[in-house]
């Protein structure tokens, strides 16, 4: 687990990592919270950013079950891509593409569409949306 302090909001961001049963999918994400929304994932000390790899995730929590999330979309220069819990996305080596959610336990996950369907009953209408996520690239 690596560690280090956000100078900008006052935060500690940490480097985490599980494997999701029954899939060879095993997410990194880095974990910050704070009261303040962040308009990005903060900037790293250079050699977290040599050893962050595209599609390890930032999950940005607010407290009371709201956060924000955002998945490596390219390493150089460093690219995040805003996630909408509940929508489908592709992923590399995977089959069936996979939705975002983050389990009632704070961890972040990728799970069948027809897991929200009878799962996560509340996300059922992201899929419906047209809801597009945003890039935007940190220095």
């Amino acid at each position: 687990m690596e560690i280090w302090p956000t100078s900008n909001i006052g935060i500690t961001s940490t480097r985490r990592s599980r494997k999701i049963c029954g899939t060879q999918i095993v997410p990194s994400w880095f974990l910050s919270s704070s009261a303040e929304c962040i308009s990005t994932p903060p900037s790293m000390p250079a050699d977290c950013q040599r050893d962050l790899q595209q599609n390890e995730l930032y999950i940005h929590f607010l407290g009371c079950n709201t956060y924000q999330a955002w998945r490596c979309d390219r390493t150089d220069p460093v690219v995040w891509f805003e996630l909408t819990e509940g929508k489908v996305y592709e992923l590399p080596d995977e089959e069936h593409p996979r939705a975002f959610i983050v389990t009632e336990s704070g961890l972040p996950s990728w799970v069948l569409p027809h897991t929200v369907e009878h799962v996560y009953k509340r996300l059922r209408h992201v899929n419906s949306q047209d809801a597009k996520g945003k890039s935007k690239v940190v220095e």
